[in-house]
């Protein structure tokens, strides 16, 4: 709906008045030598990481998961319906793999957990999210120890399954070169610039490019849908918002910022708080069919009346997402986690 508005009031084809949704440097270069698309075996069996909690229990997938390699990732923590995941990864028949560089979370639960690298121990070529920026950065310093890439921990696993292909003779220097020098987007100087390891910020394009055959925008109907919070016999609608001084799970591991953070809160309308009889500081318990999180009442800003807003996924059991369900978006098959209804009650 926000992004049909500036088609629907005419403002597309002024400078600052329209959508670009592909903001993003990602879109600067082709990733697919390194991702490699063309290896994947269509008839492989795709889970929705928002569900995974479920799939781990045996439900919504074809074939049972007795497998499951974790990367780039905390999901006992950060998705959806928490206690069906933790649920799923006590089971003795799953074999886990977790790369990591903390003991997080998901790593308790691990057969085997491999150390990953830090940005500064590894080559790579970043392309942020929301920014048309773009920057090689080689290694600083080597891995220590036994760490290794991602990279170099699939090309190990493809070439111990006896997969055989050039791909796995490359280096991350190289597949970083290559992906700058087939760029269809950046120059020559830029390209050259990019490979010396300096930042390229390259501007927004305008007019917006429209990618349909007339060149106009096309409108899906209905623009709007309205679908009922998961539970909806829950008097209150529960926010997942992010905390200041960490990201999701991220920094978790630093007491420093955790310190800060301070303890788990959930934030109530003085009203509703009232009502139920809590108080500042108070100790309550949150839930739904899914689960339940005791933790702080926090009453010191402004929240909207019938609403819970827990700030941040902290470590352990019973944390915000026991709460979230795993039910997908009706587009984009995406989390549904500020789309679920909690009860109150004091401690």
């Amino acid at each position: 709906a926000i992004a049909a508005l500036p088609a629907a009031v005419g403002a597309w084809a002024k400078r600052g008045g329209g959508t670009y949704g592909v903001c993003s440097s990602p879109a600067l270069i082709d990733k697919s030598p390194v991702k490699r698309p063309d290896l994947a075996d269509p008839h492989t069996q795709e889970v929705n990481i928002n569900q995974l909690g479920p799939v781990l229990e045996g439900r919504g997938v074809k074939t049972p998961i007795h497998s499951l390699y974790v990367y780039h990732a905390n999901p006992a923590s950060v998705t959806s319906h928490q206690n069906a995941i933790l649920r799923g990864l006590a089971r003795e028949d799953l074999f886990t793999v977790v790369h990591e560089r903390y003991m997080t979370d998901t790593a308790l639960y691990a057969d085997i957990i491999l150390p990953a690298p830090y940005m500064v121990e590894q080559t790579d070529l970043y392309t942020p999210y929301g920014y048309r920026q773009i920057q090689y950065a080689p290694a600083a310093v080597p891995a220590p120890g036994q760490v290794k890439s991602n990279f170099e921990v699939f090309a190990l696993l493809a070439a111990a399954m006896g997969m055989e292909d050039p791909f796995q003779g490359s280096t991350p220097e190289d597949l970083c070169r290559r992906m700058v020098e087939d760029s269809a987007v950046l120059t020559r100087a830029e390209k050259d610039k990019v490979l010396a390891g300096e930042p390229v910020v390259l501007d927004t394009p305008f007019p917006l490019p429209i990618e349909t055959e007339d060149g106009r925008v096309h409108l899906d109907e209905p623009i709007i849908t309205w679908f009922p919070p998961y539970g909806g016999g829950e008097p209150f609608h529960l926010v997942c918002a992010p905390a200041v001084h960490t990201l999701n799970s991220s920094f978790n591991e630093c007491g420093a910022l955790q310190d800060l953070r301070g303890e788990m809160t959930a934030r109530m309308n003085r009203e509703d708080a009232a009502r139920l009889g809590l108080a500042q500081g108070d100790k309550a318990v949150f839930y739904n069919d899914l689960g339940e999180m005791t933790c702080t009442v926090a009453l010191d800003r402004a929240v909207a009346p019938m609403t819970v807003v827990a700030e941040g996924v902290y470590p352990g059991k019973n944390t915000v997402n026991c709460l979230t369900h795993p039910r997908l978006s009706d587009r984009g098959d995406a989390t549904t986690m500020n789309d679920n209804t909690v009860w109150v009650r004091k401690a």
